[in-house]
């Protein structure tokens, strides 16, 4: 009795399901029968579908502005009757099928063919010989950017823009050849006459020659708004007072009047740069050049409690607890000499930071904002393998930081920008007197 229930029970509940799809299915009419036309399709089948619907829709649409341009050129529509003193011309066909390569697909369309004109068509639409589209252009040299090959290209341009698509890596080597242009007119674009702080760093890349190496020397600044910009990105055999000097003989050229802080490495051509052009700029030694230099005269067994005791210096709230902070490491590391010896001697630039707002701090403390940029440049650099040319190898590092500038932020505070600009007095972090401030803000300004 109790399987019959059993039975009985399920018997009811399949169904009661079962009606309840059937008013489901008649409710959004899926009880009736499917068009001969249409199938069921599976994943993979529905999404090659929806880009052919979609290149097909845009084919349609392409094809429609032409004839409508067509129209509107011979001012009449297609099989409209006019006096033949009123003909502008007449239709003759299509053109063989183009295929224009576009951002999202290739679209293959037939222009329309005309005989008799009394003047020249000339579509809006479709420029004479054209066979991709303007943003193309400018797409295809981001692919390179990010890291696609040339030897890449021909099987990425095949399978995104089809076979009919007449782009090849030759292209994409035009395009290439543009951006030494675009660096040779970037290099010399007028700059703004005073910037707050100024990173300045250089990397080395291997260009021309299997012992070649070129050193790019790269400036980034921060003007009046907080915004850091590019500077500068030049070249040079190596980091050399020659090199170094022009890089600043150029910035003063083209409009920078004033900088009240630059921030780099330990390098010596790069200061004695900027005492040659920039006197009046203060100097701050990048803490992060300083504490390995340090680090790399200590035994391996003190260097963790050594870079500890250093960060302690930075971290200090004052420049007297900081002074303080750099004796007891002396003491405390006396008897490993080229260590202290090479913190005391720099003992004056590495806290330069203390005359400017807390604030800004964490940020000029080290080369980091300039560090940061280079780290895509280096893993793009890995991936082109060796470059040929100098101007390609400043190209296309000019072209790499620009991608990543937008991506930057600000730099904290920077409404303090400005008064730094003007002049403000700093001692620890604070404002010294505000009341001198603004006196000594408003003679500047005047």
């Amino acid at each position: 009795m109790k399987r019959y229930t059993k039975d009985l029970l399920k018997a009811r509940t399949v169904r009661a399901i079962q009606q309840k799809t059937a008013r489901f299915r008649r409710h959004f009419g899926l009880d009736r029968p499917a068009s001969a036309s249409l199938r069921v399709l599976d994943r993979a089948d529905a999404l090659s579908t929806i880009d052919k619907e979609c290149r097909s829709a845009a084919e349609d649409k392409v094809q429609q502005i032409l004839e409508a341009e067509a129209d509107e050129h011979l001012d009449r529509e297609r099989y409209e009757h006019k006096l033949k003193t009123e003909h502008l011309g007449y239709r003759n066909g299509h053109a063989p099928k183009r295929t224009i390569a576009t951002r999202c697909g290739p679209v293959t369309i037939r222009p329309p063919k005309f005989r008799q004109l009394k003047q020249p068509f000339v579509s809006n639409l479709l420029a004479k010989r054209q066979q991709q589209t303007s943003g193309l252009n400018d797409f295809l040299p981001d692919l390179y950017l990010a890291g696609l090959s040339l030897g890449d290209f021909d099987l990425f341009l095949r399978e995104f823009l089809g076979e009919g698509a007449n782009l090849s890596t030759s292209h994409i080597a035009r395009l290439k050849a543009r951006w030494q242009v675009e660096y040779r007119i970037w290099a010399k674009r007028p700059l703004r006459k005073a910037y707050a702080y100024v990173w300045a760093d250089g990397i080395y890349l291997r260009v021309g020659g299997s012992n070649d190496r070129l050193a790019v020397l790269v400036v980034l600044g921060v003007n009046e708004d907080g915004t850091k910009e590019l500077l500068a990105v030049e070249p040079g055999y190596r980091e050399s007072d020659a090199n170094w000097q022009a890089v600043f003989a150029g910035l003063r050229a083209r409009g920078v009047e004033r900088i009240r802080l630059v921030i780099g490495d330990g390098c010596q051509s790069l200061w004695n740069a900027v005492a040659a052009y920039y006197w009046e700029a203060a100097q701050q030694l990048c803490w992060c050049h300083k504490i390995r230099n340090v680090l790399a005269n200590l035994p391996d067994r003190l260097q963790i409690e050594a870079r500890a005791d250093l960060r302690d210096i930075y971290r200090a709230t004052s420049r007297a607890a900081a002074t303080e902070t750099i004796i007891r490491f002396a003491e405390k590391y006396q008897a490993y000499g080229p260590a202290v010896e090479r913190l005391l001697r720099d003992q004056d630039r590495l806290l330069t930071f203390f005359d400017f707002p807390k604030d800004h701090w964490k940020s000029i403390l080290t080369t980091n904002p300039i560090e940061s940029i280079f780290a895509p440049v280096r893993t793009r650099l890995n991936k082109a393998k060796r470059i040929r040319s100098t101007y390609a190898a400043l190209a296309l590092v000019q072209q790499l930081l620009q991608v990543r500038m937008p991506r930057l932020v600000k730099i904290n505070s920077a409404r303090q920008v400005a008064y730094v600009l003007a002049g403000e007095q700093y001692r620890d972090g604070a404002t010294i007197d505000h009341r001198t401030s603004k006196s000594t803000r408003k003679n500047r300004c005047a």
